[in-house]
C-alpha cells in the first residue's frame, strides 16, 4: 500500500519523530508513502474523534485514555507503546489565585476543573486524583476546548484549576500568568499508539512495521543508544526549542526525561493498573477481562501473558 498514514497527535515534542521518520523514508519502506502528523491541539479525546470519523489510520493516545476508549468501544484497539516513561501531570492554578495553595487543599471544597474533552486525559487524570487524595467532592468539570483555553479559564476565574503536561505549562508558569500548586507523574507508560481495529485488520503489515520505524526514529531523537552530550542529542534539543519555544535547559530536560519503546510491548500488569484506576475513579464501569480485549496480542509482553 503506497499511501500516507495518517498519524493524529497532539503538538507536543514527543511527536517531533513523527515528521523525523519522513526523513529516512522509513516509512517508505515500511508500505506506506509518508506519515503524516496532523496535529489536534485538543487532547486525545479529539484523536478518538478522527479515528472514528476516518481523519486518521492511528494516533498516539494518553494510555490511560486509549485502555478507557477500547474498554468502552471494542471496536478500538491499542497497538503497541510509544513512550514508556511517566507523563508529569502539573496540578495547575492561576497565578492570583491564593485559596488553593497545594493539591490537599482541592478536595476541601468543591471545585471547577477545566478540561479539554470528556475523555481526554485532561478530564480523566482529576478523577483520578480525587480517588487517589480521597477527596469529599468529586470534581466538576467545563470544557475549554485546548490548552489555551484551559489557561485562559483559570486565569478568568472560570475554572478553578487544570492539568497539563509540566514542561508545556512551565512557560506560563514563569511568565507570571500560572501556578503550580502540585504535580502526579503516571504510574504507567505514558503513550501508545490507538487505531480501529477494521485499519488493523485491512493494513495489518503496512501499520505494523511503519509504526516500528516511528518507534525506531524515536529512540534515536532521543540517543536511547548514544551519549546524551552528543551532536545528535543537542540537535534534538534543538527542534524542542524552535517548536515548542522551550528554554534549552528545559528542553534537554525533557528530552533527558523521556524513554521511547524500542519494541512497542505493552505488559499485562500495565493493563490491569490502568484499568483498575479507571474502574476505581468511575471512569469504567469494569475491569478488563481480559488484556488481549484491550491490546492487540502481538504486543502484549510474553512474560506477563500468565499473570
Amino acid at each position: 500500500m503506497m499511501a500516507p498514514l495518517i498519524v493524529g497527535g497532539v503538538p507536543e515534542p514527543f511527536n517531533i519523530p513523527l515528521d523525523l521518520v519522513n526523513e529516512k523514508n522509513l516509512s517508505r519502506n515500511a508500505g506506506f508513502d509518508q506519515v503524516v502528523w496532523r496535529r489536534v491541539p485538543e487532547g486525545t479525546a479529539a484523536l478518538i474523534e478522527g479515528l472514528h470519523d476516518g481523519s486518521f489510520h492511528v494516533v498516539t493516545a494518553l494510555t490511560e485514555c486509549a485502555v478507557a476508549a477500547a474498554l468502552k468501544d471494542s471496536s478500538l484497539q491499542v497497538v503497541g507503546s510509544y513512550v514508556n516513561s511517566s507523563l508529569n501531570w502539573a496540578v495547575v492554578t492561576s497565578a492570583n489565585q491564593e485559596k488553593f495553595l497545594n493539591v490537599a487543599d482541592l478536595g476541601s471544597s468543591r471545585v471547577l476543573v477545566g478540561i479539554s474533552r470528556y475523555g481526554s486525559g485532561s478530564h480523566l487524570m482529576p478523577l483520578i486524583l480525587a480517588k487517589q487524595e480521597s477527596w469529599r467532592n468529586l470534581p466538576e468539570f467545563i470544557v475549554c476546548d485546548n490548552f489555551a483555553g484551559l489557561r485562559q479559564s483559570v486565569i478568568s476565574g472560570t475554572s478553578d484549576f487544570f492539568m497539563w503536561e509540566w514542561f508545556m505549562t512551565k512557560p506560563y508558569v514563569e511568565e507570571g500568568l500560572l501556578k503550580f500548586i502540585g504535580n502526579m507523574p503516571t504510574p504507567w507508560p505514558s503513550v501508545c499508539f490507538l487505531a480501529k481495529k477494521s485499519v488493523i485488520n485491512n493494513f495489518k503489515g503496512e501499520l505494523f512495521s511503519t509504526l516500528c520505524a516511528i518507534r525506531e526514529t524515536a529512540c534515536e531523537f532521543r540517543c536511547e543508544n548514544s551519549d546524551l552530550n552528543n551532536e545528535q542529542f543537542g540537535a534534538s534539543v534543538d527542534k524542542i526549542v524552535s517548536q515548542f519555544s522551550f528554554k534549552p535547559q528545559d528542553a534537554k530536560s525533557w528530552l533527558e526525561s523521556v524513554h521511547f519503546s524500542k519494541d512497542g510491548l505493552v505488559s499485562v500488569s500495565t493493563v490491569q493498573t490502568i484499568a483498575q484506576a479507571l474502574c476505581e475513579a468511575g471512569i469504567v464501569d469494569h475491569r478488563v477481562p481480559d488484556p488481549s480485549y484491550v491490546v492487540y496480542p502481538t504486543f502484549l509482553s510474553s512474560f506477563d501473558l500468565h499473570v
